[in-house]
């Protein structure tokens, strides 16, 4: 039997392509290994993000085709898509772009007859031309729910060039699910016992298919489905709209969102060419909140952009303190070639990039620790996860607050339960976990 290890690098985006594409080599019979075991077939899904993540997609391709020298490795994702000639580690690897993801599927049974005929692997992955047409939503339905809370890429690429990002160059223009497809996927998933769905894309505000947009798709999912919740990956402060507000405040919606902030100031912004300002931020999260009371808000923060003042980073800080900003995701600024910010000056020290991002973060957990402080002793729906160590599982609130529920695993047989939010009993598993629910009988 084939044996496959598969690693992801950057977002959830190439994750569920990752579990994708991981499940045909599944069916196709092939057995999956862990990324450190030994295996025949390594698959990485690189990004392009930042250099480090480029870095660590090299440092990881060297040590897996060290681990067995029989095996091969199949390159892919946006690294892959933009820049192949830096991945050619030799015959036994082969680089697919990211956009032709889906042509491994073709390669997957050839690959698992391969190893039971005995055959040279290196010689099998190099038979195959990977050209043709692209499916960005090549999607293949597991026979079983392997997460109570899938991810549902409904929408790819972007149109908005910003300053930055280097992904919109990977992945192109906007494409989109069609609608009709989107509620067939969701409806599997619904019939499997899923709890909720993830709704997923490169960047879903750009949604357009069947003349729906986003919140039309999203009424559309609701009207057309039983008891399936939705959750958003991510949003832009820019399209929270009348439409998006309505959709939004729907009980079987998630009381969670994303936004794609970036920067608190208004100069930063406009040089990373993003289309609102920190007021229009402000009112956007002020709309939420009036819309849904009580959902808890994540945002993205780049630190270290091109000519960010001390007095531009503050802007940040304070912003995340000013709308309460629990789930905060901070990365410092990576230069990348083909974008504008890539010449930009003045550039920021490196040391002054890493400490902003660095309170960044500790500003955002500050939050959260507050958000978390107001719902002990609240009733909350869990969506239980996994199992851990000695009959603990762990689960996900509704609106996104990691949960250890230690000991139920044998008094429980339900995917969602009604939990009392309650602080850790252990510190050391604050790391890993917001809090620990008392289950309620249902």
């Amino acid at each position: 039997m084939l044996k496959l290890a598969c690693k992801t690098l950057g977002c959830k985006l190439n994750q569920i392509e990752t579990e994708n594409i991981a499940n045909v080599f599944v069916q196709a019979g092939s057995e999956l290994v862990g990324w450190n075991d030994r295996a025949d077939v390594y698959l990485i899904n690189t990004c392009t993000v930042t250099s480090k993540a480029e870095q660590k997609a090299r440092r990881e391709i060297r040590l897996a085709l060290f681990k067995n020298p029989q095996s091969v490795m199949i390159i892919t994702g946006c690294y892959a898509e933009l820049d192949a000639d830096a991945l050619d580690f030799g015959p036994r690897t082969v680089v697919i772009p990211g956009s032709k993801k889906n042509s491994i599927a073709k390669l997957a049974p050839a690959l698992v007859s391969a190893v039971l005929d005995h055959e040279d692997l290196s010689e099998v992955i190099h038979q195959y031309a990977f050209s043709g047409e692209s499916d960005p939503f090549f999607f293949t339905l597991p026979h079983k729910l392997f997460h109570t809370r899938p991810f549902l890429k409904i929408e790819d690429g972007c149109s908005r060039r910003c300053a930055y990002c280097r992904v919109c160059i990977a992945r192109g223009k906007p494409q989109s699910l069609d609608a009709n497809v989107v509620l067939e996927r969701v409806k599997q998933y619904e019939a499997l016992g899923a709890p909720e769905v993830v709704l997923t894309g490169v960047n879903v505000s750009l949604y357009y298919s069947n003349s729906m947009n986003f919140e039309a798709l999203l009424a559309f999912l609701i009207d057309n489905t039983k008891t399936i919740k939705f959750r958003l990956s991510s949003w832009e402060p820019d399209r929270v709209s009348k439409a998006f507000l309505e959709v939004f405040s729907h009980t079987r919606v998630q009381p969670h969102v994303h936004l794609s902030l970036q920067s608190g100031s208004d100069a930063v912004l406009a040089r990373m060419n993003r289309p609102y300002t920190r007021a229009m931020v402000v009112q956007a999260v002020e709309r939420l909140r009036k819309a849904r009371n009580g959902f808890f808000l994540g945002a993205d923060f780049i630190s270290g952009f091109p000519g960010e003042t001390d007095a531009d980073f503050t802007e940040s800080l304070n912003l995340i303190h000013e709308l309460a900003v629990g789930g905060v995701h901070a990365f410092t600024f990576s230069p990348r070639p083909g974008t504008p910010a890539y010449t930009m000056k003045p550039k920021i020290p490196e040391r002054i990039a890493v400490a902003r991002t660095e309170a960044l973060i500790a500003a955002g957990a500050k939050e959260r620790m507050q958000y978390i402080q107001q719902n002990i002793g609240v009733k909350k729906e869990i969506i239980l996860e996994s199992l851990e160590e000695e009959g603990a599982m762990t689960g996900m609130t509704a609106d996104y607050l990691r949960v250890y529920l230690p000991g139920i695993a044998s008094t429980v047989n339900r995917q969602v339960v009604q939990g009392i939010i309650k602080p850790l009993c252990d510190s050391s598993l604050a790391n890993l976990f917001d809090v620990e629910a008392d289950i309620l009988e249902a």
